[in-house]
């Protein structure tokens, strides 16, 4: 089942293609897409112009250099977090921060043992 609905993806930009008489595109792709639109190039590369890749999943096997972890490890690891923990990390994540964007409501989601310390 999987193996048909993964084909039927990977065909169907193609015959969109075909039915709007473009011969060549440029592919911008994100996350799960960027993983159908890597395969689609290799698959039919006459018919990409170029491809654009925004942090694709599924082109690495992180299995192999992430180490299994349980839900009580995962979320005992989450519980440890602190408001500036996060706020530091999405500093990094970010290229426009603003510092009014504060991590109160990822904290609070997430389970922060102090989401008012900074």
């Amino acid at each position: 089942m999987f193996r048909t609905a993964c084909m039927f993806t990977l065909t169907t930009p193609g015959k969109l293609l075909d039915y709007l008489g473009i011969k060549r595109a440029i592919f911008v792709a994100h996350s799960l897409g960027g993983m159908m639109a890597a395969r689609f190039a290799l698959m039919y590369p006459d018919e990409v112009e170029r491809l654009v890749l925004e942090d694709p999943i599924g082109l690495e096997d992180y299995r192999l250099k992430v180490p299994f972890a349980t839900r009580d490890e995962l979320a005992a690891e989450a519980r440890k977090q602190t408001r500036g923990a996060i706020d530091t990390f999405m500093q990094g994540f970010f290229a426009n921060w603003k510092p009014e964007t504060r991590a109160t409501r990822m904290c609070n989601t997430a389970g922060c043992s102090d989401p008012s310390r900074s």
